[in-house]
């Protein structure tokens, strides 16, 4: 979890241990790690899945770290896909 806002490349860099995209790769959201984040995390930040990298940043700095922190914590990722019938999301 980051704690205060970060720019695109500090953001990329987080994606892998590598030193920069591999051949291939124009960015580090072209790799796994970061086609992971735009698949999973930006329906949490209420975007759509697969979302452009810009506009998933974009709205991560509109919210804030600790409201996306907030979102994206594994208790509350966890209740959101809860299959229980009757359940809602504790908050």
């Amino acid at each position: 979890m980051l704690t205060a806002g970060v720019d695109r490349t500090a953001f990329e860099a987080g994606l892998t241990e590598a030193d920069g995209p591999g051949p291939g790769h124009g960015t580090l959201f072209d790799t796994q790690a970061g086609l992971a984040v735009l698949r999973w995390c930006a329906p949490l930040l209420d975007l759509p899945a697969r979302t452009d990298p810009e506009a998933y940043l974009t709205r991560r700095a509109e919210l804030g770290p600790d409201d996306v922190n907030r979102r994206c914590s594994p208790t509350r990722a966890s209740a959101r896909s809860s299959s229980t019938p009757g359940s809602s999301p504790t908050r």
